[in-house]
């Protein structure tokens, strides 16, 4: 089967056009190949690399908690030092602080993704960060430190349901904040 080709246009008239079988000319009757005309391939853009450097961050998920971390800590310092201004006390520190703890929790939901980046750490070894001479600094970062965030994504998990959902996690908000504070130990 031919590879299939992307027409120039959608008229009936160019239809025909591609068509390597042999047409009838509408003046005389006579039989006329046709010449197959293929498309020329389009050239992406060049890219850009303020866009490329940006894709490329927010693509992983350690990069993307590090921009938010900046994004929910520099809303939440703007609106402690704008809480003492007449003019932004009634509105802007009040909207940054609210934004910094939904970027809070957007970390939370982000936080699903580590349970899995960290089995796979401790099922590889791949968080040692290269070849040691010293064989007992791969399996410390392997057991310790991948191990140890086995356990803290899930307690995370568990707190954030407590915060979001205290109808159906049987949690209190102080029963979740206990769970989080519990997970900071192994992180």
């Amino acid at each position: 089967m031919p590879p299939l080709q992307k027409r120039k246009s959608g008229s009936p008239e160019d239809e025909d056009a591609n068509d390597p079988l042999e047409h009838e000319n509408s003046t005389g009757g006579q039989q006329v190949q046709k010449s197959e005309t293929k498309p020329q391939p389009t050239l992406a853009p060049a890219p850009l690399p303020l866009l490329d450097t940006v894709n490329t961050f927010g693509a992983q998920t350690f990069t993307t908690d590090q921009g938010l971390k900046i994004i929910q800590w520099s809303s939440w310092a703007i609106s402690y030092l704008t809480a003492s201004s007449k003019h932004h006390k009634e509105t802007l520190s009040p909207a940054l602080r609210k934004l910094s703890g939904e970027v809070s929790f957007t970390r939370y939901v982000l936080r699903f993704y580590g349970f899995f980046q960290s089995l796979d750490g401790y099922r590889s070894g791949s968080w040692a960060g290269g070849s040691w001479d010293n064989p007992k600094i791969a399996k410390i970062a392997k057991y310790l430190m991948a191990g140890s965030m086995l356990f803290y994504y899930p307690l995370e998990h568990v707190a954030y349901a407590g915060w979001q959902l205290p109808t159906l996690s049987k949690f209190s908000r102080d029963n979740a904040n206990k769970i989080s504070a519990l997970s900071c130990v192994f992180w």
